[in-house]
């Protein structure tokens, strides 16, 4: 993959938490930048999605799609939280 993608989305890819019944809940991948970006690989254009990840469950399930997308994966950014105080 040396040649860039033609386009490029930048922003926000997150996780949705849906109620799935009186106690439980499941998650979905999504973010609308982050889907604008999967919608155009699928109609054939390289693209990329920039943006950063977290390194927990939820930011690997969104790697994983990102590459099952077929997006450019030099543009995400995973992403550590560091402590703002001492």
């Amino acid at each position: 993959m040396s040649a860039l993608p033609h386009f490029v989305a930048a922003g926000e890819a997150l996780t949705d938490l849906l109620r799935s019944g009186p106690q439980g809940w499941t998650s979905q991948v999504g973010g609308s930048t982050w889907n604008v970006a999967r919608v155009v690989a699928r109609l054939g254009m390289p693209s990329a999605f920039a943006g950063a990840v977290s390194r927990d469950v939820f930011g690997a399930a969104l790697a994983a799609a990102n590459e099952a997308a077929g997006l450019d994966r030099r543009f995400l950014q995973h992403w550590t939280a560091r402590r703002c105080w001492p």
